[in-house]
């Protein structure tokens, strides 16, 4: 059986949680509560992204892998992120129970990693001759959305969870050393990343293998091994600033940031100064945090030094959420 869980809890007061559970290849059945929200019908859908850079907004548009037209879940021409409504109460809160088998958590379709979104208005179901019905059902702003992940094997480690951002996950169970660890999917890719790979003996200050491999490995170094598994890459030029995370075992980079994409250096006065090495590191932060990684190590290259530009950008991370441990010789 698949399992999932969206967390909503927005600025505006919009709070519930949303449960998704699939046996094997059938149908998903949606169960939850929200609350905050104004009686009567309000849109509910699945969005194709989990990007949250502009909040709801950039969650991007219905999840429609098929290219159809909006309409009511029982249409054949549907998005497949096309839920319907929720009924809200007088007392500001919906109850719900929804099936479809549009939305599996597996497979290349899969909404797991992707945004819940609950909107303004009633969605009208492709039918209400606006402008808009064929493409959102008119159903207004977006009032609520899953926004981030929130990782049940992040806080085994004592985080704080109040500080964790909801998402969309789907919980792996996986056994190491004797420990059960529940790891995230993440829409980045990095799958699983608490592997055996991570659980050897290592001197972590240079990643070198232990000269004795069957030397004991304490708690403390495996919680190293399990959240240290990323390495921080900065790259500095005289006309832009990039930088990136990657996952040192499957070498896949979860996060990257740089002053050369559109929607960065329209807001940046220069994309190679201080200014916009700090840009870079909060909006690496952020996306880190999407994909469910909170801390990384960093080993400058022969020819860097860790000052100015490099560290401005470590310590936006570091500021901004991302415990970076720096290893200088």
């Amino acid at each position: 059986m698949g399992k999932g869980v969206a967390v909503l809890n927005s600025s505006e007061g919009v709070e519930g949680t949303i449960f998704f559970t699939q046996e094997g290849d059938g149908v998903t059945t949606v169960t939850g509560t929200v609350s905050g929200l104004k009686p009567g019908l309000h849109g509910f859908h699945v969005h194709a992204l989990g990007d949250t850079t502009n909040g709801c907004m950039s969650t991007g548009p219905h999840f429609n892998p098929d290219g159809k037209q909006h309409g009511a879940p029982e249409d054949a021409n549907r998005h497949a992120g096309d839920l319907g409504n929720v009924i809200v109460g007088d007392d500001g809160t919906a109850t719900f129970t929804i099936t479809d088998c549009q939305i599996p958590l597996s497979g290349p379709n899969s909404i797991v990693g992707r945004a819940v979104v609950v909107h303004a208005d009633p969605d009208d179901l492709g039918k209400g001759g606006h402008e808009l019905s064929l493409a959102t059902g008119n159903a207004g702003g977006r009032v609520a959305c899953v926004v981030g992940k929130y990782s049940i094997g992040k806080a085994i480690y004592g985080s704080n969870r109040a500080k964790l951002r909801p998402f969309l996950f789907q919980t792996n169970c996986a056994f190491h050393n004797g420990q059960t660890v529940l790891a995230p999917r993440s829409f980045f890719g990095v799958e699983d990343y608490v592997d055996d790979d991570t659980s050897r003996p290592y001197t972590y200050q240079k990643e070198k293998k232990s000269k004795n491999p069957d030397k004991h490995v304490s708690f403390k170094q495996r919680t190293v091994a399990y959240m240290e598994p990323f390495t921080l890459d900065v790259f500095i030029s005289k006309r832009f600033v990039s930088a990136s995370l990657t996952h040192r075992v499957t070498c896949k980079q979860v996060a990257v940031a740089g002053t050369n994409s559109k929607d960065v250096k329209a807001v940046l006065r220069s994309r190679c100064d201080i200014p916009a090495c700090m840009s870079i590191g909060r909006i690496l932060s952020e996306r880190a945090k999407e994909a469910d990684v909170y801390t990384a190590s960093y080993a400058p290259r022969d020819q860097d030094k860790f000052e100015g530009k490099i560290r401005a950008v470590a310590q936006s991370l570091i500021d901004n959420g991302i415990d970076v441990k720096i290893y200088l010789d």
